[in-house]
This record gives C-alpha cells, sequence and structure tokens, in this order.
C-alpha cells in the first residue's frame, strides 16, 4: 500500500498507476510491478529512498520510514527489489516475491 501511496503523492495533477502481476516459473519468482507516470525520483535520490527516515515531504509530516519497511518486508520473506525511476517521466517499483511451495492434499 506504502508504494502505492507514494505513486498517489507523485501525481498530485492526477496520472495513471499500472499493477502487474507475472509469475516466473524458471526463477520460481512472482514479478509485480508497479508503475507511475509521475514525478519521477532524480538521480541523487533513487539510492536513498529506502534508506530509513529519508523523504522528500518532511515538511508534511512524514517519517520516511514506509519504503524501508517495505524493503525489510520484501527481504524478510526471501524477495528482493528494482526501483527504476525517470525525472519528469514516472517511477517503476518491480517486486520479486519467492512462489510458496506447492502444498499436497
Amino acid at each position: 500500500m506504502n508504494i502505492i501511496q507514494n505513486s498517489i503523492d507523485a501525481m498530485p495533477d492526477g496520472g495513471r498507476i499500472s499493477i502487474i502481476a507475472e509469475d516466473d516459473h524458471t526463477a520460481g519468482n512472482i514479478k509485480i510491478s508497479i508503475t507511475d507516470n509521475g514525478q519521477g525520483i532524480a538521480a541523487d535520490l533513487l539510492q536513498k529512498v529506502s534508506e530509513p527516515f529519508f523523504s522528500s515531504h518532511k515538511d508534511e509530516g512524514m517519517r520516511g520510514l514506509g519504503l524501508a519497511i517495505v524493503r525489510d518486508i520484501i527481504k524478510a520473506h526471501g524477495g528482493q527489489w528494482d526501483i527504476q525511476s525517470i525525472p519528469g517521466a514516472g517511477t517503476t517499483v518491480i517486486l520479486y516475491l519467492r512462489m510458496a511451495d506447492k502444498v499436497s492434499g
């Protein structure tokens, strides 16, 4: 939910959010891509966005923990993530989550 809220915040005049889920049987992952056509993230900030207490919204009372928590939850479940962004064009967050083992019965 935090990723989607960040997308909404990046599009103050409206825009489009796309969520795509795909399976990758060869890697045993589910790939979830969340893409917006918002403001994008500057290259110098891209590596900082998942650091605890980093926020570009400090004047609005944000705490800067959202993406740090998302990152930690993904890693705790054996997953990975990637953030790709083009300033002025939008951002894509890609989550790779391990598929659960098939339960017989």
